[in-house]
């Protein structure tokens, strides 16, 4: 799993994960965080699976990375890539090809997005 600190920032334009250098839009699990947080301090976690890679943005939501390894496996092929200062691992179909020193995009599907509050520890999402 991919791991993020970040504050949940709840503003008029809509819910927020910043994790400082990127943010996401939660709006639509604005209620279900703001119930359960201790404090704005949380962690979000995604699986590789979760993550889609793109050559350009394809959102608002989309994270520039720049590619560190590349691995085909046969079944899957295996890409680390540095966000925001941290190292990310994120499976793709086999037939992705990429190169060392990239620059792209990632995306993280928000149904499969886990949110832990730091505090507690305890699982929001």
């Amino acid at each position: 799993m991919n791991f993020f600190d970040c504050t949940f920032e709840d503003e008029d334009k809509g819910a927020f994960l910043n994790q400082g250098n990127f943010k996401l839009n939660v709006s639509k699990f604005r209620t279900i965080i703001k119930d359960a947080v201790s404090s704005p301090e949380l962690i979000m976690g995604i699986r590789p699976e979760d993550l889609s890679i793109y050559d350009k943005s394809a959102s608002k939501n989309s994270v520039p990375i720049t590619v560190e390894a590349f691995e085909p496996l046969g079944s899957e092929s295996i890409v680390d890539a540095r966000v925001a200062g941290s190292l990310i691992r994120i499976i793709t179909p086999p037939t992705y090809q990429t190169r060392v020193g990239v620059k792209k995009y990632v995306e993280f599907n928000l149904n499969k997005l886990h949110v832990f509050d730091k505090k507690t520890e305890k699982a929001i999402i």
